[in-house]
């Protein structure tokens, strides 16, 4: 025998609603509100006036791994910084190595040049960490850091070289151990400059008193 199935089905109808018709000339006029939401576009804020830069702290890493070496670096400003350029000042620091001289040997900050002008000469910060640690003292901080150069006025150094100001310090040979963060010369340099205020542009048709 072979069996007969017999399903019964309804029909599928249209959907009974419709979706409103997009908003066009003729719809918006006779309708009081569009089909769709209109999204008005957002006016751009208008910035504040950018205030100029009264004052300017920059800074660099003065740093060389290996004994009798030399590290370099430079600031610079731009042509407009140096036109508005009322004062700057320098300071250098170099973190404490091999400088304590030990068994008198010459263990210095050679020279520090400024722009290949020397600043400073046959340095002796004096102090070597490490021994003090390897004695089983704690490392007081005057012992960690030593001050190079402070406060310096080097605006004529800037002005005169169009805004670059170039450093260079060197140690002597015999500074061989205890290196900081893996730097026989691990320092930095530090300069403030101050500039005045640009003058106010005249608009155009002013009528004077």
């Amino acid at each position: 025998s072979v069996p007969i199935v017999e399903c019964l089905i309804s029909p599928l109808h249209p959907p009974t609603t419709t979706p409103p018709p997009y908003p066009s000339e003729e719809s918006s006029t006779s309708s009081p509100e569009p089909a769709y939401p209109t999204v008005l576009p957002v006016a751009p804020v208008v910035p504040d006036a950018i205030r100029p830069i009264q004052t300017l702290d920059l800074s660099l890493l003065l740093r060389c791994p290996a004994r009798g070496c030399t590290a370099s670096g430079h600031f610079q400003l731009s042509n407009e910084s140096v036109k508005l350029l009322k004062k700057c000042t320098l300071g250098v620091k170099v973190n404490q190595t091999d400088f304590d001289g030990d068994d008198g040997t010459l263990e210095q900050i050679e020279f520090l040049r400024i722009n290949d002008v020397a600043a400073a000469e046959h340095v002796s910060p004096g102090s070597n960490p490490c021994r003090i640690q390897w004695s089983g003292q704690a490392v007081p901080p005057e012992n960690q850091t030593f001050t190079l150069l402070e406060n310096k006025d080097v605006t004529d150094d800037i002005k005169e070289a169009n805004g670059t100001l170039k450093l260079e310090v060197k140690i002597t040979d015999k500074v061989d151990e205890c290196a900081y963060q893996g730097y026989l010369l691990s320092g930095s340099a530090a300069m403030t400059c101050s500039f005045a205020l640009p003058e106010p542009e005249e608009s155009e048709g002013k009528v004077g008193a």
